[in-house]
């Protein structure tokens, strides 16, 4: 798994590319907790490059929204693959996070 990040203002986009799994998960969960502040407002998954998700890589995605301690911060996940979107919507993951084609 690659990932990269950039920040602008109030929002950080995190680019993950491979898979996403219960070996990779962790890097990506160490990775944002550096990255997160409490002025981040938007946090945006590009998934675009994105080719598996386990549900390890689903409680990183919902640690975003506790890390730190930040009740509206707003998640994106853009470009999922169709296999991907199906596993977010299965899981209900579009009923708390914007997800974009």
């Amino acid at each position: 798994m690659n990932i990269d990040h950039k920040r602008q203002d109030n929002e950080l986009e995190v680019s993950v590319e491979g898979r996403l799994d219960t070996n990779s998960a962790p890097e990506l969960d160490k990775a944002i907790t550096e990255w997160l502040d409490e002025d981040i407002e938007t946090v945006v998954f590009d998934f675009t490059n994105l080719e598996y998700i386990a549900s390890s890589g689903l409680r990183v995605l919902l640690s975003v929204l506790k890390k730190p301690a930040k009740s509206k911060r707003k998640v994106i996940i853009a470009s999922p693959n169709d296999r991907i979107r199906d596993v977010l919507l299965n899981v209900g993951f579009d009923d708390i996070m914007e997800i974009r084609d």
